[in-house]
């Protein structure tokens, strides 16, 4: 999809729009419970089976899409539980639960982010955030207790953040 459009009215008059991507599509999961996209701000809920909100979100993760999870999904240990597509190439957050005394094996290689993600959740008021950059195209993660995990009570949330692209213009009159 071309994510400019340009329009010419009968006047002559040109207008060029650029159109929004959708950064993540094709949710897949093979569990039965929900998943959903929505937009990661301050009081959204962020699970899709809890009333738990975002209190705080950093400013690098404000308004970007981001995947609901069910928190009753958190002891899964599918090596492939959920799978997206990346529209264009983007840094990838996990918010993890931060009683994790051991990581799932899939977040080996993911970088651990000094910012948090807060959270209403009655036993604990973040969750951490770890990131890894991937290109445009179909994306897998594991479940939120695959071998070695270990400590996590909660389960996890999955965020995108575009990369920058450069931009191109071209103006045939």
């Amino acid at each position: 999809t071309n994510p400019l459009l340009v329009t010419m009215n009968s006047s002559r008059n040109i207008t060029a729009n650029f159109q929004p991507l959708v950064l993540i599509s094709n949710i897949i999961t093979p569990s039965k419970k929900t998943y959903g996209l929505s937009q990661l701000k301050s009081n959204v809920l962020h699970y899709t089976d809890r009333t738990y909100k975002v209190t705080t979100v950093p400013p690098v993760l404000n308004l970007a899409p981001f995947i609901r999870t069910p928190n009753d999904d958190k002891g899964n240990t599918s090596s492939t539980l959920l799978q997206f597509t990346l529209a264009q190439a983007a840094t990838v957050y996990i918010a993890y639960d931060p009683r994790a005394t051991k990581l799932p094996s899939w977040l080996n290689g993911w970088l651990k982010s000094p910012s948090i993600l807060g959270i209403t959740d009655p036993s604990i008021t973040f969750l951490n955030l770890y990131s890894k950059t991937y290109p445009a195209g179909k994306v897998t993660i594991g479940g939120n207790m695959v071998s070695p995990a270990n400590g996590a009570r909660n389960n996890y949330l999955v965020i995108a953040v575009a990369q920058a692209q450069p931009a191109q213009y071209s103006l045939t009159v």
